[in-house]
């Protein structure tokens, strides 16, 4: 799960499995968000990989 804020009591943004191949873009609407990784393990893979980018509004 991915969530706009600095907490699980944020709202969520979305959420990745892991048979979904696209690629994904969340964009949070302050300077925080946060990434929960959850597993069942039912199986063993190469776990999860992610980018992130962080620009200034004209505001800040």
């Amino acid at each position: 799960m991915v969530y706009n804020g600095p907490s699980t009591g944020y709202p969520q943004l979305g959420k990745v499995c892991f048979n979904d191949t696209t690629h994904q873009v969340f964009h949070s609407s302050s300077r925080y968000m946060t990434v929960v990784f959850r597993s069942d393990y039912s199986g063993v893979s190469h776990g999860f990989k992610a980018f992130f980018t962080s620009s200034l509004t004209a505001d800040q």
